[in-house]
């Protein structure tokens, strides 16, 4: 993985600037991955959870329809934290923090499942998932996951045609323009393990779609390393974009998205 010139702290302020158009741009993550928590936990129904960085909650209502007893969401965006309950429907299980998760002030061992759903990136990891470690109960799951919507090397034509228009971006963390970081097994696997995590299982789904150039550009629009340029510079890529989409592709445009997951256990120390 690679580093980035987007400080995480401007990163973690730039989706709640349009928090709707994230939200109907942005894929929900497939079903088998919630299963394989499931699966390795024995079962959501009852359990504390926390989750780091819920963003408009694409996450967070699938896991209070899956019968959480609490589940205690840390969003560093003061304007996402405020939309949370709405796009949520005001569940009762869900507490909202508004804070770093470096500054929030989660009990030791009194979770049994944190997770994180394309956000632990904006995090210093080794630290950060310390700190995960240290709020879960022994033998407590942690799972970690992300979806990859820009994949030129993995048979994503309009990815690769896009990637000259992509030219002299500043990426976030874990990006580049070849693509994204959550495929960096050995690395996430060796980071787990240094702070104490047990056997990770590394789950990868693909999906391939065909959507419309105006969908391809909106999506892009969501992208952190699109939403922190200049008005205009935003414009022209965006306006390149689509019309790529319809010049080159048709208005048919294929996109192939990788959700990888990381599945851990909290082995006591």
């Amino acid at each position: 993985m690679t580093g980035s010139t987007i400080a995480r702290e401007e990163g973690r302020a730039l989706f709640g600037h349009d928090a709707q158009g994230y939200d109907a741009a942005r894929l929900g993550y497939p079903a088998e991955l919630y299963d394989a928590v499931e699966t390795r936990t024995g079962g959501l129904t009852n359990r504390a959870v926390f989750e780091v960085g819920p963003g408009t909650g694409l996450v967070t209502r699938e896991l209070l329809r899956r019968g959480v007893a609490r589940l205690v969401a840390i969003e560093p965006d003061a304007e996402l934290a405020r939309q949370l309950p709405s796009f949520t429907g005001g569940d009762d299980a869900l507490v909202v923090i508004n804070a770093s998760f470096e500054d929030a002030k989660l009990r030791d061992a009194s979770f049994d499942v944190g997770c994180a759903a394309a956000s632990f990136h904006w995090l210093d990891i080794p630290p950060s998932l310390a700190k995960v470690h240290a709020a879960l109960t022994p033998g407590g799951t942690w799972a970690m996951w992300w979806n990859s919507y820009r994949n030129p090397h993995h048979g994503d034509a309009f990815a690769f045609a896009a990637m000259p228009l992509l030219a002299g971006i500043q990426f976030p963390p874990m990006q580049t323009i070849d693509g994204h970081g959550s495929l960096d097994v050995d690395f996430w696997r060796t980071t787990l393990t240094k702070v104490g995590f047990g056997r990770t299982e590394h789950v990868v789904i693909r999906q391939e779609r065909v959507i419309s150039a105006a969908a391809i550009r909106a999506l892009y629009a969501t992208y952190s390393f699109v939403r922190r340029l200049d008005d205009d510079v935003r414009a022209r890529l965006l306006d390149g974009i689509e019309t790529l989409a319809e010049h080159e592709f048709g208005g048919n445009v294929p996109n192939v998205v990788l959700s990888s997951s990381y599945i851990s256990s909290a082995d006591p120390r």
